[in-house]
């Protein structure tokens, strides 16, 4: 477990907004700005503490995926604090981010009490800023957010070589379910292949002069 302390903007430190708040678009904007920020100050340190393999596959891990949980309001009586749960992955927007997404949210939405109103944030806004507004997904990849051309640009030293191992993911994963669905249509049609019968052999022979 990781613990380090830093400064969370003051609309951060109230009480979850509840589904239709007029406040709760400002709330998760500002949830998912403050997460990008603990992950850019800290992501990388964690993944140097150790040689971490994907979540999904034997792959080393270059990031990581989080879901975090404010519980910045002390209306409950306890300490202030955001829990940032993450888990290692290969590749950012690659096929086993989803998967590694899924595994983290259900995780920590199985540790809160149905009672309690929570959030839960993840990196699914800017991926330069963490804004949430505006956003448009990368051309190349598709997987990637970002809410302007001007992030896009900053981020692109690091992007353009995960961009291109996404499409390949992409292109192999195509592949190979082209490959399993003509195979399994191939297997069909042989099963439901009917056998010529005797007339029809018959009908089918040259007539004798």
């Amino acid at each position: 477990m990781f613990t380090f302390s830093e400064q969370a903007p003051a609309s951060l430190c109230m009480e979850v907004p509840k589904d239709g708040d007029p406040n709760e678009d400002a709330y998760t904007d500002a949830l998912s700005r403050f997460q990008h920020s603990l992950h850019v100050a800290h992501g990388k340190k964690m993944l140097l503490t150790g040689l971490f393999k994907c979540i999904i596959c034997p792959r080393p891990a270059t990031s990581t995926v989080s879901c975090a949980i404010p519980r910045l309001s002390n209306a409950d009586g306890n300490e202030p604090k955001i829990l940032d749960f993450q888990v290692p992955v290969c590749v950012t927007g690659g096929m086993c981010d989803g998967r590694a997404r899924k595994i983290v949210q259900e995780e920590v939405m199985s540790l809160i009490p149905q009672d309690v109103n929570v959030k839960y944030g993840g990196p699914e806004g800017c991926r330069t800023c963490g804004n949430t507004k505006g956003l448009k997904l990368c051309s190349g990849c598709n997987s990637i957010s970002y809410c302007s051309k001007e992030c896009q640009t900053k981020n692109w030293g690091y992007h353009q070589d995960v961009c291109k191992i996404i499409r390949y993911e992409r292109a192999m994963h195509a592949g190979k379910t082209a490959a399993s669905a003509a195979k399994k249509k191939s297997a069909t049609t042989a099963g439901t292949k009917k056998k010529p019968t005797a007339k029809s052999t018959a009908d089918a022979a040259p007539k004798e002069s």
